[in-house]
C-alpha cells in the first residue's frame, strides 16, 4: 500500500558548479515522475533553479539569501531549515548541498559531494589562504561529523566516495548509499556552432571545462605552457578555459598567461546549451583537477564523443576507466608527455562517441532512473 509522503528537498546551497547541474537535473525528472508525494524544494534566489527547473508537478520555494555567505549557511543550517521542516510537517528532509541542519524533526538525507570532506589536500594547501584552509580543511570536516549522529542515510555518487567516506566519518555501511549521477547532454552531429575543430595539421584543441577553484588546479598551467615551450611543441596545442573574470585568482591566471595569449583563449562560462557545441568542437576535455566526487563532465565528454585527458585519481579513473588517458596532475613534465602522445594519435570522432556510448549505457543511468532510485531510498528513509 503507498504512503504519501511530505518530501523537503533542500537546494538552498546549490549555487554554482557541479552540484547546481545535478540539482537542475534531479529536480527537472523528479517534475516528470509525476510523484503521488508532496515535494517542495528550497532554493535560494541567487541560485536560478526556480526559473530553469521551470516545475509543473513539484513546488519550488524561493528563499532570500542576503549578507555573507558563511553567515547565511549557519542561519539556513541552524535556524531556517530546521524551522520549514517544522512548519511543513515533512516525513523527509533531502539536503543535496553537502551539508545542512544537525538537528531535525524528520529523518535527514544528505547528498554528499564535497571533495574537500574527502581527500587529503596536501597539494592544494599553498594555494589557500588562512580562511579557506580553515573552512575547506576543518570546517566543513566539524560540521558533517557533527551532522552524522542525526543522518538516516549519506548518498554519494561512486562506490569511491563511499569508501572515503565510511573511512573517515563515524558512518555505518547501512547508512551510505550509491547513486550515480547521469548525463543530458546529446552530441552535436556535423557543424558546430562555436569553435570548429581543427583542421588536419592545425593544434589539438583542448577544452578545460571548469571554473576557477584551487582544487580544479588551473594554478599548473602556465607551467605546462612553459615546459610545452621548453619541448618546442606549444604550437600544437590551444587551450580553451571556462573561467569568470570576475574571480581574482582567475584575473591573475589570466595576466600571468598573457605571453601564450595565441595557445589560450578564455571563453569565460558557458551556459548549460553551449557545454556539447563547445565539447564537439574540441579533440579533448583536458581536465588536471586534484579533487572530485564524481566529475559529471566526464559524462559529457564521452557523450559528445571527445577524448578525456584527466588527472591519475580514484575517483576519474571510477568514472572515466578506459576512455580517458591519464596523468599526475601535479607534474607538468608528465603532463606534457601525455599531450604529446595524444597529439600523436588519429581522432577518429564517431569510434569515441560509439565508445562514450556504451561506457554510459553500461555503467551509469539515465536521471529519471536516478530521480525514481533517490524517491525509492526517501521512502525508506522515512520508514
Amino acid at each position: 500500500m503507498m504512503i504519501y509522503m511530505r518530501i523537503l528537498f533542500n537546494g538552498i546551497n546549490l549555487d554554482s558548479s557541479g552540484g547546481l547541474s545535478v540539482g537542475r537535473n534531479l529536480l527537472r525528472a523528479l517534475d516528470d515522475l509525476q510523484s503521488p508525494h508532496t515535494i517542495q524544494v528550497l532554493v535560494s534566489d541567487v541560485s536560478g533553479l526556480a526559473s530553469d527547473v521551470n516545475a509543473r508537478n513539484i513546488e519550488v520555494i524561493e528563499l532570500q539569501r542576503r549578507g555573507p555567505r558563511l553567515l547565511w549557511r549557519v542561519r539556513d543550517d541552524l535556524h531556517r531549515i530546521p524551522a520549514e521542516c517544522k512548519r511543513r510537517a515533512v516525513d523527509v528532509c533531502f539536503s543535496l548541498g553537502d551539508l545542512g541542519p544537525a538537528h531535525l524533526s524528520c529523518p535527514h538525507v544528505v547528498l554528499v559531494h564535497n571533495p574537500w570532506l574527502l581527500y587529503e589536500t596536501a597539494d592544494i594547501a599553498a594555494r589557500l589562504t588562512h580562511w579557506e584552509r580553515l573552512i575547506y580543511r576543518e570546517g566543513y570536516s566539524r560540521w558533517f561529523r557533527r551532522m552524522c549522529p542525526g543522518l538516516a542515510v549519506a548518498t554519494v555518487q561512486t562506490p569511491v566516495v563511499a569508501k572515503r567516506l565510511l573511512a573517515r566519518f563515524p558512518l555505518a555501511p547501512h547508512q551510505v548509499k550509491v547513486i550515480p549521477s547521469a548525463c543530458t547532454v546529446k552530441p552535436v552531429v556535423g557543424e558546430a556552432e562555436h569553435p570548429a575543430p581543427a583542421a588536419a595539421g592545425g593544434p589539438i584543441q583542448l577544452l578545460f571545462l571548469a571554473q576557477y577553484y584551487p582544487h580544479k588546479n588551473h594554478a599548473i598551467l602556465p607551467y605546462l605552457l612553459l615546459e610545452l615551450a621548453r619541448r618546442k611543441a606549444l604550437h600544437r596545442f590551444h587551450f580553451t578555459l571556462t573561467i569568470s573574470e570576475r574571480n581574482p585568482r582567475a584575473r591573475r591566471l589570466l595576466h600571468d598567461l598573457r605571453q601564450f595569449s595565441s595557445h589560450v583563449t578564455n571563453c569565460g562560462p558557458l551556459s548549460e546549451r553551449e557545454v556539447p557545441h563547445y565539447l564537439s568542437s574540441s579533440h579533448a576535455l583536458f581536465l588536471p583537477t586534484l579533487l572530485e566526487t564524481f566529475g559529471l563532465v566526464y559524462l559529457e565528454a564521452m557523450a559528445c564523443g571527445t577524448a578525456i585527458l584527466t588527472s591519475d585519481r580514484d575517483f576519474s579513473r571510477h568514472v572515466c576507466g578506459d576512455y580517458a588517458r591519464f596523468f599526475e596532475p601535479t607534474d607538468a613534465m608528465q603532463i606534457a608527455d601525455a599531450l604529446l602522445a595524444f597529439s600523436e594519435q588519429s581522432h577518429d570522432r564517431a569510434a569515441l562517441r560509439s565508445r562514450g556510448a556504451r561506457r554510459l549505457k553500461r555503467s551509469f543511468l539515465g536521471w529519471n532512473d536516478v530521480a525514481s532510485a533517490y524517491l525509492e531510498m526517501l521512502e525508506a528513509a522515512a520508514g
